[in-house]
């Protein structure tokens, strides 16, 4: 049992490779961060109590002989995993899942990245740390703070503090359409106006973070392809999710699936308002 102050982070465990590798992930994430690991085992059928309590018994060990420093508490609850793991993200500092509930997305991981309280990462396979920046991508819509403020934290308590703040941009955004396309004069200013935007936003986050190196980037494209490849290198790629409980970047959850199945590295989805349905 933890204290009630103890910050902590809350791993999903269903018994398969790719939780493993979220709890490994998550083992690295508490020490950088000062957090105790909760492994928590979520099944429907009381007959499955002592699978489930082996099983999450199992990767504690492989978590603890990893980082034998670590504070791990285990737990099997039985109920809905959707609603037990959104419960257990309100007090959480992180929610880390692998594919619960299929591939390459699960349902069940999709369900809790869309409600959860607390920001959720989704390991995509990534069972340790990675050298990199941090990516975090941006948009107009919604309130930036906590999406800006977990994304300096995560660059901050790095080795190589570094964090790109990425800005996509596309002619659809604006009303036009792939037969009228911007000249390159209002496509520059447009560019222009979208970095000063970047700068406004982020260069007060950027004095509270001295330690941090801030990189800034404008890109053409739609918010999946831009977002996968500004973080192929990336430590950590972080997008919003907006209070419909989708990403605050064009209404549809399709951008949050994307960038799952698409990028290479570890995806944090950071909420920015209350979620939806809870």
């Amino acid at each position: 049992m933890l204290p009630p102050d103890q910050q902590h982070i809350v791993v999903g465990v269903d018994g398969s490779i790719s939780a493993l590798q979220a709890a490994l992930w998550a083992s690295e994430e508490s020490v950088r961060t000062d957090s105790a690991l909760c492994l928590v085992v979520v099944h429907e059928d009381e007959a499955l109590q002592y699978y489930a309590a082996r099983t999450v018994e199992e990767v504690s060990a492989r978590c603890r002989t990893l980082r034998p420093e670590l504070c791990v508490v285990t737990s099997v609850v039985l109920g809905d995993p959707v609603e037990c793991l959104i419960r257990e993200s309100r007090n959480a500092h992180e929610l880390v899942l692998g594919g619960l509930g299929g591939k390459p997305l699960g349902s069940v991981s999709a369900a809790v990245a869309g409600r959860a309280h607390c920001p959720v990462v989704l390991t995509n396979g990534t069972s340790g740390s990675w050298n990199g920046p941090v990516v975090v991508g941006l948009h107009e819509d919604g309130d930036d703070a906590p999406l800006l403020q977990y994304a300096f934290e995560a660059a901050a308590l790095r080795e190589d503090p570094r964090l790109e703040i990425v800005r996509s941009w596309h002619e659809s955004d604006y009303g036009e359409t792939v037969r009228t396309p911007l000249s390159p004069h209002h496509g520059e200013r447009l560019r222009q106006a979208l970095e000063h935007w970047l700068s406004e936003r982020s260069d007060g986050w950027a004095e509270k973070y001295p330690e941090v190196r801030v990189s800034r980037s404008v890109r053409g494209g739609q918010p999946v392809p831009v977002l996968t490849r500004t973080s192929e290198n990336a430590a950590l790629l972080i997008v919003g999710r907006g209070t419909d409980g989708n990403l605050a970047r064009n209404g549809s959850g399709s951008t949050l699936i994307g960038v799952t199945r698409h990028a290479n590295r570890p995806v944090a989805v950071v909420p920015l308002g209350s979620p939806s349905g809870t």
